[in-house]
């Protein structure tokens, strides 16, 4: 197949479909409007790339401060972005058209009426943005009614994508398709690293959720300051708008002797950097599939996981990890004592999670039942006009 790929994002989930298509033998043609950084991610190197640069779109970087203004420049580059989409279709023949994220690329190619499109929503594109303003609900809605097909990484999300964009159930599959099995697997502690983070007799917890605050890693930085917490130590992987202000609260907390802000690490480190770890929490008050708490359930650390329906759907409490209130850092805190307390449920409930990461969302099982739903797809006969 030749198929064309939207995304304006550029990051690990577009990283891995994209190569699991080129991987199984299919050309991806690369459309995108990303200007988050100077230069494209390296990985789109070994595509075809179509870039294209617009000063607002999709981010809204460097916009004006009045606000009639900001939201024309915005519709104006939207549309040029839809209109490039256009002239895109025309130039080329595509059997399938991908769009990662439903507010922009979504957004695009349901305008230019690509066929057939399958929508990757990620999550807060459905759950969070569209109930926030109406301008991203309108987006949503167009996106998911131009979709042949819609594949979400959880239940939460394909529920919320036929609720408002009455989407039929029959045009909707969950199929998480990030977890690359294969490289999550159990290791030896990594105690290189401990030491290197100054961690070496404390119960390590990791992060790998970016600084932002839909992840509410604050509740994390107050939960280790509790009285009772004293052994625990945090490294967050990663990077956001949020690092300043999250080295602030370790420091008025007195706790950033036991902080460490890893920063940025390519996607191939992840299973080095997760064998350094003692526990994984995520704090998300919101979410999809989170793609570091699979991987960090798929190589055997046992997970600490806010109580939100995306989480539920992986873990059972004390079965395959823990949940803890949302928000609640006193909640938290207990969870993270009792866990550390024993060692030996523990490792049972983190074996217990490892094998559900693997049932359910190994991109080894998922992506040929994908593939032959596109393929499905790019054969049936396409309706004119």
């Amino acid at each position: 197949m030749n198929i064309l790929y939207l995304s304006d994002i550029l990051n690990v989930h577009d990283e891995r479909l994209m190569t699991l298509f080129r991987d199984a033998g299919h050309a991806v043609t690369l459309l995108t409007f990303y200007h988050r950084g100077p230069e494209l991610p390296k990985f789109v190197e070994g595509f075809k790339v179509i870039h294209e640069r617009y000063a607002m779109y999709p981010d809204g970087a460097g916009a004006s401060r009045w606000r009639l203004i900001r939201d024309a420049e915005y519709r104006r580059d939207e549309a040029r972005a839809c209109l490039r989409m256009k002239e895109v279709l025309r130039m080329g023949r595509y059997d399938a058209v991908f769009a990662n994220w439903a507010l922009t690329s979504g957004y695009v190619a349901a305008h230019a009426a690509a066929r057939p499109l399958i929508l990757f929503p990620w999550g807060s594109d459905l759950l969070v943005w569209p109930k926030l303003h109406r301008g991203f609900a309108e987006r949503a809605v167009k996106a998911l009614h131009g979709a042949d097909l819609v594949v979400c990484n959880s239940k939460a999300a394909a529920e919320e994508a036929k609720k408002l964009g009455r989407v039929r159930p029959d045009r909707v599959e969950i199929l998480p398709v990030e977890l690359d099995g294969a490289k999550f697997e159990p290791r030896p502690r990594n105690e290189a690293l401990r030491e290197s983070w100054g961690f070496k007799d404390k119960v390590v917890i990791l992060s790998t959720r970016p600084l932002k605050e839909m992840y509410d890693h604050p509740t994390l930085l107050a939960a280790i300051a509790r009285q009772g917490c004293e052994d625990f130590a945090i490294a967050f992987v990663g990077d956001g708008n949020l690092r300043a202000d999250l080295e602030k609260r370790a420091r008025d907390l007195k706790i950033e002797d036991r902080v460490r802000f890893v920063g940025l690490v390519e996607n191939e480190r992840i299973p080095e950097v997760l064998s350094a770890g003692d526990l994984y929490a995520t704090c998300s008050r919101s979410d999809s599939a989170s793609l570091g708490l699979l991987e960090a359930m798929a190589i055997g650390l046992p997970v600490v996981a806010s109580d939100i329906p995306a989480n539920r759907e992986w873990i059972a409490d004390n079965q395959s990890g823990w949940l803890f209130a949302p928000g609640n850092a006193e909640s938290l805190a207990h969870v993270l004592q009792k866990v550390a307390a024993d060692e030996k449920n523990r490792q049972e409930v983190a074996f217990r999670g490892r094998a559900i990461a693997l049932a359910r969302a190994d991109a080894r099982k998922n992506f040929p039942r994908l593939l032959a739903r596109v393929e499905a797809l790019a054969k049936a006969p396409r309706p004119h006009g």
